[in-house]
């Protein structure tokens, strides 16, 4: 738990250097991000949904945090150079919409807004894998 505390903080000080007094700089790769902070958090969520959702007020204090985090990284992957074309662009977008949603259910502890959230956010993610990850 801790370090999936520590990714969530250190994404979430990047998310906030974007908007400080300074010129945004490219630092972690889009297989950074995907692999210690996307991958991850996704897989958190998701296996909580396969387990029935969340059962406490901690499961969904986790699930929410996992959501923001996803929804923060997904810009993160519209920044800069990163941005690839427009299968890329409109993919994050779906990701950043259905992780908004998610946080929404979280907040309302609401299962079923959750699975229907992470549907959304599941194809936001295939759709952008399926063109620059699709599988071997």
């Amino acid at each position: 738990m801790k370090k999936s505390a520590l990714l969530i903080v250190l994404t979430l000080a990047l998310a906030g250097l974007v908007f400080a007094d300074h010129e945004y700089a490219e630092v972690g790769s889009v297989h950074d991000i995907m692999e210690v902070v996307q991958g991850p958090s996704m897989k958190y969520v998701s296996e909580m949904m396969k387990a029935g959702g969340p059962q406490n007020d901690d499961d969904w204090k986790h699930a929410k945090a996992r959501a923001s985090v996803l929804a923060e990284a997904s810009q993160l992957l519209l920044m800069g150079a990163r941005v690839k074309d427009e299968p890329w662009t409109s993919s994050a977008m779906q990701t950043i919409a259905g992780a908004k949603e998610a946080v929404a259910a979280a907040d309302a502890k609401d299962v079923e807004a959750l699975r229907a959230a992470m549907g959304t956010l599941g194809g936001g993610c295939r759709s952008c894998h399926k063109v620059y990850k699709p599988k071997k």
